[in-house]
């Protein structure tokens, strides 16, 4: 699946980066980049896909919106950890039912940074670990059914970019972000069937603002 291939993606790369990570002497290549110690707050709001794991086909995946903020601390100009929260909608159809869920979803984050051009283009990589509490609703021939809430664990991964907006003793980037997640949970496409690790996949754009050590 393509959540899995994303998290596998994001871990080859961030271990790449630990093995090319540059010698303290080497650091002043990295430029405008926000440096180690910063701490970087960011606000990210898009779409996420939600489909059931019966298809080969993506006719019956449904388009939801999110939103995130996230907290990240730079122990040195490439690699991060930090904390994200986030609310959202996701919904799915299968032989005529429609399950919508509302979600909130947090956890911890660690990224790993590529600096281009002294910093003012970085793509990055990232894993997420952390939990998703959802209320799931079902609507039947017209008829609305409230589901249990449920509190899941979700873990995955993404590729995304920052672009140098305003150059400055603090900073601020446009944030492209594309990420893929599973769960522990089979209900969250209606299905309590299939693959027992129900997942989906999110496209965000937002800011990142950078404080701290320059």
């Amino acid at each position: 699946m393509a959540h899995r291939h994303i998290a596998m993606i994001s871990g080859i790369a961030l271990l790449m980066l630990l093995v090319q990570a540059p010698a303290p002497a080497q650091r002043g290549k990295f430029g405008n980049a926000p440096q180690a110690k910063s701490v970087r707050l960011g606000s990210n709001v898009g779409f996420t896909l939600l489909g059931d794991d019966l298809t080969k086909s993506s006719d019956n995946y449904r388009v939801g919106v999110m939103g995130t903020l996230d907290f990240l601390y730079l122990f040195h100009p490439q690699f991060g950890a930090g904390l994200f929260a986030g609310l959202g909608t996701m919904s799915s159809s299968f032989g005529g039912q429609t399950a919508s869920t509302f979600y909130g979803w947090y956890g911890t984050q660690f990224e790993g940074r590529f600096i281009w051009s002294r910093g003012a283009i970085v793509p990055f990589v990232f894993l997420r670990l952390g939990g998703l509490t959802h209320k799931p609703q079902f609507v039947t021939n017209g008829n609305t059914v409230e589901g249990e809430t449920e509190t899941i664990f979700t873990y995955g991964g993404g590729v995304g970019m920052e672009i140098l907006m305003y150059r400055g003793r603090k900073p601020l980037y446009l944030r492209l972000t594309y990420g893929s997640n599973l769960t522990s949970s089979d209900e969250l496409d209606n299905i309590v069937s299939g693959d027992q690790r129900d997942g989906f996949s999110y496209l965000t754009v937002g800011v990142s603002y950078y404080f701290g050590r320059r």
